[in-house]
């Protein structure tokens, strides 16, 4: 057990390396619960690229993503043709297939999600495609995968392209279309510039855990051994608080390792969560609600839950006062004094 913990500190010094993820905006697409779905990035790009919709920017999108692969095309070139989900003889999809008058390219569009697609399939037929309507030379028929990261690909043939490479190069011609743009485009446009900038999938953190697979692994079992107990603490917990007959907040458990005491309070439902770990136990207060932190401080502190609230420390993104912690061998009767506590005075508190 010693030499898991061992190493396990080995692995949390490693881990402060890291870049802490960048937490996403609030975008609209972050809103509907799909931002992460390729088809639906795939559909937005299908969009803009296509010079006759009437986002009004033209061929902005596409002489940037010419631009970003280092390809020289005629002035004159033109879009001919944008399609989704192209069908292979293979019974693949292709995301997006662009037919310009000189040019052909699909583009298989990765957001999440590890590339393993075949990749030869896509382009045959490509190929096949320019050989049959459009007699466009092999050299300017490509495949190209576009994704938030690069990613090793198995052919030089085959061309790799970042969300930002492209995305600066259409920031920097984007003020020559101010004037022809639709403006209402324009904001859907620069949001999802926006969010595309910030999702950046942590492989490389992910790859780290795999390799300490091992290590990881054996603490995990070690971890779920005690996930049992744990459960145990909370029932017991949540036994010896029967005893509250104050009708301002509701007690009980939620997903076996928390304790949770919650009431509404005008606009805002005001929590106490318990939560078990192998640790030992953290109770902490907070709002359900997004609302502003002062209304929280103010809150425990007309109620003299807290003296000087601001001074505590803030987890779970900043949005939680932590109350207290204790050990995991704390007698549970510790606990409920301290759980209480805080009702007494929030049932003595008038509203």
């Amino acid at each position: 057990m010693e030499e898991i913990f061992g190493d396990l500190k080995q692995i949390v010094i490693q881990l402060r390396k890291f870049p802490k993820p960048i937490e996403e905006p609030e975008s609209f697409l972050k809103i509907t619960g799909y931002a992460h779905i390729e088809n639906l990035h795939s559909n937005i790009l299908s969009y803009y690229l296509n010079p006759y919709k009437k986002h009004g920017l033209g061929m902005l999108f596409w002489h940037s993503l010419m631009d970003s692969l280092n390809f020289n095309i005629n002035k004159s070139s033109s879009i001919i043709e944008i399609s989704r989900e192209v069908r292979t003889k293979k019974n693949n999809r292709i995301d997006i297939v662009i037919i310009a008058n000189d040019f052909i390219l699909g583009i298989e569009n990765k957001i999440n999600h590890d590339l393993n697609n075949d990749l030869e399939d896509y382009l045959s037929q490509l190929q096949e495609l320019s050989k049959e309507k459009y007699n466009i030379s092999e050299e300017n028929v490509k495949l190209m995968v576009l994704a938030p990261k690069e990613i090793k690909l198995p052919n030089k043939k085959f061309l790799m392209l970042t969300y930002s490479k492209w995305f600066t190069n259409i920031i920097n011609r984007l003020p020559n279309h101010y004037l022809n743009a639709n403006a209402i485009h324009l904001i859907y446009l620069k949001e999802y510039i926006s969010i595309m900038s910030e999702t950046t999938p942590n492989k490389e953190l992910f790859e780290y855990f795999y390799q300490q697979k091992d290590i990881i692994n054996d603490f995990m079992e070690t971890f779920y051994e005690l996930q049992e107990e744990m459960t145990d603490k909370v029932i017991q917990l949540n036994d010896l608080m029967k005893d509250y007959v104050g009708h301002k907040m509701k007690l009980f458990i939620y997903e076996n390792s928390w304790f949770v005491m919650q009431g509404k309070f005008s606009d805002v439902t005001f929590t106490v969560d318990t939560l078990v770990t192998p640790t030992g136990f953290r109770i902490m207060l907070f709002f359900r609600e997004d609302v502003d932190l002062d209304r929280l401080y103010d809150f425990v502190e007309v109620r003299n839950i807290l003296e000087n609230p601001k001074s505590r420390k803030l987890i779970f993104k900043n949005q939680r006062i932590l109350y207290k912690e204790f050990r995991y061998n704390e007698p549970l009767s510790t606990i409920k004094s301290e759980l209480d506590m805080i009702l007494n005075k929030i049932e003595r508190y008038q509203d």
